[in-house]
């Protein structure tokens, strides 16, 4: 079931300008019980460097978000051992909190202070 996932990308449309929402590429993503989006923001440049999916984890009912570059996930979103050692969870009913987490990634992905570190 992916009710979190669309969850999360409800708010996440809420909360982005109408052109970043029309800029935001949105992919699905599945692994066996983790159901969930890939999200990066594309322009005329090409795609953003760097690729957040969400999803409830597969050991918990917390969601999961996972961060690194595109070439990082392997076919239809699957996640790394690495990517998987990098992602941080939010408590399962934590929806605001994810999709704030996610939209400050995207706004922000070559931040310094970023919650993410790829491939540390």
């Amino acid at each position: 079931m992916n009710s979190k996932g669309y969850a999360i990308l409800a708010i996440i449309a809420n909360q982005l300008t109408d052109e970043e929402w029309s800029n935001l590429m949105v992919e699905p993503f599945l692994n066996g019980r983790e159901s969930g989006f890939s999200v990066r923001f594309y322009n005329h440049q090409g795609c953003q460097d760097v690729k957040l999916l969400f999803c409830e984890s597969r050991h918990s009912d917390n969601i999961v978000i996972y961060k690194g570059k595109p070439y990082q996930f392997h076919p239809c979103n699957a996640i790394s051992d690495e990517i998987a050692r990098n992602s941080f969870d939010c408590a399962g009913g934590e929806y605001e909190k994810a999709a704030r987490m996610i939209i400050s990634e995207l706004r922000q992905e070559s931040a310094s202070d970023s919650l993410f570190i790829v491939g540390q």
